[in-house]
């Protein structure tokens, strides 16, 4: 079918018409001989339009009044805004480039609002009192078609598509904002094309649907564990993409020490919720994640994986407000309010518990974010980057905070921005070129939780996780991927080995000594992934750099430290 109109996925670029044949309309410059055949042309000594000679280079337009543009058809914008965009082109001396200009005009007003299936043209008319009129086809959907979807019902397909019906004017940019949501979905992907009807002003949409089945179980291990609570991560996650087939998402996980020293609890549980909202083009998310471990876990969710300081519990919400695609460049902005209850208590050998002990205190935290995200996808890179800021909606007492953050009297109020970013860049003959990094700043001294952490498996690599935690900081992770070896070895799947280079800067407040830390540490790895059900990655790091920019450097690891993680879907 020619002249699709494509609105992609969120990874493709929308477009509002691939041929200037998807919509045929007689231009004014050939209507407006006719247009002016009974009226203006006597006046130039022409009996009849149609027998009027071509006109010649160097003679002048005719000129005619325009009082008033009459537009038929519109039922999308209201009548004084589609005034206000024709009233530059009336006037007493006008010609035929004007009226030009007002079909340009006013079709540029349909597609900046997102109709880009309405189409305009000036009918064949005697100007009367000044009245130029004005043709408008509103290209509305004549039929829908289905096309793959094995495991969403068209049901399912349609309502994640509130913007597409039968006999309605598509918005692009509603529908783009639909298509971007529904294939948030890690278990379908949508594309809609849009094309000619069978009769004028009708425009029939076929939508390619992708999809698997919309429940995985998933078994992870990883090292990111330490001598005290074992040095292994076990976990088992299920997750349901279309919960009562509405694209509604529920994950719940489990991560435990496989091999704990005898009498330490590692129990670590996570739910998640997402409830997509069509209508508005956006989403929320419901989180709950407990620790019983008082050192730094994650554990998955739907909004990613969850970083856990130490043991208590966490609640989160989530909103998702996603933007107007803009070509190639997708953003959203997050709002989120959590509520963190850290159980960072201590207690004696004989199970007396501490009381006013620095580091050793009970506290509580209501972090209010909002950050904005943005995503280029070009054929050869990928940029993304998300700013935001966070601060303390509710507290514990001013003595809590000033416990938990060892002494450095931590405020109650704070004020925390934070940024990441990312970059990958293909390389002539498959290499591919990565950088990764997060930073945030504050001024004052924060509780744990809040802090920024340097180091670990997904920080500067070779260290504990966590390692170091500053009030203020920054990481950035660059690695040199090789070409796809799996073919050359015989291998399913996909296998590339990387060369990485990590470094990291942080700062604490109020501390004497110590205060501010410089780490580096460069290596090797490998990354293997198979399909959806089989994803493993290596790392072997050594640290080049692990000292503290000031006196008295504090004894931190400076041999070589591999990390794995091994992610396994049924």
């Amino acid at each position: 079918m020619n002249g699709r109109l494509k609105i992609w996925d969120n990874r493709h670029p929308v477009s509002d018409r691939s041929d200037s044949k998807a919509m045929p309309r007689l231009h004014s410059f050939l209507l407006i001989p006719l247009l002016l055949a009974t009226t203006v042309a006597p006046a130039f000594g022409q009996a009849n339009a149609s027998e009027a000679p071509p006109p010649q280079a160097g003679i002048a337009s005719p000129r005619f009044a325009i009082r008033q543009f009459a537009v038929e058809g519109n039922t999308l914008i209201e009548t004084p805004v589609i005034e206000q965009a024709l009233s530059p082109f009336t006037g007493d001396t006008r010609d035929f480039a004007d009226v030009q200009r007002a079909l340009e005009a006013l079709e540029h007003l349909y597609r900046v609002r997102g109709f880009s299936t309405v189409y305009v043209s000036v009918p064949e008319q005697a100007l009367e009192k000044g009245v130029v009129r004005l043709k408008v086809v509103e290209g509305r959907i004549g039929k829908i078609t289905l096309e793959g979807n094995e495991h969403f019902s068209a049901e399912n397909i349609r309502r994640s598509l509130p913007m597409l019906k039968e006999g309605e004017a598509p918005n692009a940019t509603r529908l783009s904002e639909n298509v971007q949501l529904a294939n948030q979905n890690p278990s379908k992907t949508v594309e809609v094309l849009l094309g000619v009807g069978e009769r004028e002003g009708e425009v029939n949409a076929r939508v390619r649907v992708k999809d698997e089945r919309p429940w995985r179980l998933v078994a992870t291990l990883d090292n990111t564990g330490t001598n005290a609570t074992g040095r292994h991560r076990l976990g088992v996650s299920f997750q349901h993409n279309n919960v009562f087939d509405t694209d509604q998402s529920f994950s719940a996980a489990y991560t435990t020490a496989p091999h704990k020293p005898q009498g330490v609890q590692v129990d670590i549980y996570s739910l998640g919720y997402r409830i997509p909202i069509y209508r508005l083009g956006d989403s929320i998310d419901l989180l709950y994640v407990k620790s019983t471990v008082g050192v730094p876990s994650s554990s998955p969710s739907l909004a990613g994986g969850l970083g856990i300081v130490g043991k208590g519990d966490i609640f989160g919400l989530r909103y998702n407000l996603l933007l107007p695609r803009d070509g190639e460049y997708t953003s959203r902005i997050v709002f989120g309010l959590d509520a963190r209850n850290m159980d960072s208590s201590c207690t004696t050998v004989n199970g007396t518990r501490l009381v006013g002990v620095a580091g050793c205190e009970p506290y509580r935290v209501r972090p209010l974010s909002v950050t904005y995200h943005g995503n280029w996808l070009q054929t050869d890179r990928v940029i993304g980057f998300g700013l935001g800021a966070t601060v303390n909606a509710g507290a514990s007492s001013s003595q809590s905070y000033d416990l938990a953050s060892s002494g450095r009297e931590a405020p109650t109020h704070f004020l925390i921005w934070r940024a990441n970013g990312s970059y990958a860049q293909v390389l002539p003959q498959d290499w591919q070129l990565r950088f990764n990094g997060q930073a945030q700043y504050s001024s004052k001294p924060l509780v744990p939780t809040e802090q920024i952490g340097i180091a670990g498996s997904t920080a500067v690599r070779g260290f504990l996780e966590r390692a170091i935690a500053t009030d203020s900081g920054y990481f950035v992770q660059a690695e040199l991927y090789t070409p796809d070896l799996a073919s050359k070895l015989s291998l399913p799947g996909s296998l590339r080995a990387l060369a990485f280079y990590d470094f990291g800067s942080g700062h604490l407040h109020r501390v004497r000594a110590n205060a501010h830390y410089g780490i580096a540490s460069a290596g090797i790895g490998l990354r293997y992934a198979y399909d959806r059900y089989l994803n493993w990655r290596f790392d072997l790091a050594n640290v080049r750099d692990s000292h503290s920019m000031s006196a008295n450097t504090p004894p931190i690891e400076t041999e070589w430290r591999g990390n794995f993680s091994l992610t396994v879907g049924f």
